[in-house]
This record gives C-alpha cells, structure tokens and sequence, in this order.
C-alpha cells in the first residue's frame, strides 16, 4: 500500500482531495459529456471507444446481414 501512495503524483491527490473535503474523490467531468450529459450515447463517441479501448482487435467488418451468432 506504501509503495502505491508513493506512486500517485501530488498533483492528483490534490485534485482527488479538495481542501474543503466536501466532495472526497470527485473526479472531473470527462471531455466528452461536459456539453451533453448524453452524449456518450452516441455511435460516434462508442466507435471513438472502441478504437482507444485495451482490445481494438475484436472490431471486424460484417460479413452477413441480419448478423448471426456463431
């Protein structure tokens, strides 16, 4: 646990901890809902997902229409 605490910059912490400890941990809004808090909704912003997320690969083109379960 020490070496994790050491690990976090200063910087975070202080923006995770408000000097006037009323909102502990609240994170800042992300980018993308900051004008419309449905706007992760949006085939755009998934697709945007998608491609940034950990497994990219799984993305194919489809091959059959209605799609079918394999």
């Amino acid at each position: 646990m020490e070496g994790a605490v050491k690990s976090v910059p200063l910087e975070m912490m202080r923006e995770l901890l408000p000097s006037d400890h009323e909102q502990l941990f609240k994170l800042p809004t992300p980018n993308v809902i900051q004008d419309s808090k449905s706007a992760w909704r949006s085939d755009k912003e998934f697709g945007r997902q998608m491609l940034a997320g950990l497994n990219h690969i799984i993305i194919s083109r489809l091959e059959v229409f209605p799609p079918v379960q394999t």
